[in-house]
């Protein structure tokens, strides 16, 4: 099967700006990562925005050191280094960036548990 290119574009995303050929005339993005909310670890935000300020990048660097680098998520069976931090009680559901509230994760056992309990 051939693909047809419909045209050259510039990626919408003003971080962006990329020349694209765009596969649908209804494409925007040069990929699902330029959406707002697109690909996966992409936030449309920055991390101020989003409410992770200064003191809780301290508070995350004072829980990873306190866990000893160890992924507290599934203990028992995961090996990784943990690299970021997980919420016990998910802000989305009223938690706070407290450290009492954070536990250290690896990133793929914090995706796999996501917003939830």
């Amino acid at each position: 099967m051939r693909r047809t290119f419909v045209s050259a574009r510039v990626c919408e995303n003003p971080r962006c700006g990329a020349f694209f050929s765009a596969k649908i005339s209804t494409q925007i993005y040069c990929n699902p990562r330029c959406r707002p909310n697109g690909g996966p670890g992409h936030h449309a935000l920055s991390s101020t925005q989003r409410g992770l300020d200064y003191a809780y990048r301290k508070a995350r660097l004072k829980v990873l050191e306190r866990d000893r680098y160890t992924c507290r998520l599934m203990l028992d069976v995961c090996t990784i280094t943990a690299d970021t931090v997980d919420h016990v009680i998910p802000r989305i559901m009223g938690g706070t960036n407290d450290p009492a509230n954070l536990q250290a994760a690896c990133g793929p056992c914090n995706r796999l548990k996501g917003a939830r309990l």
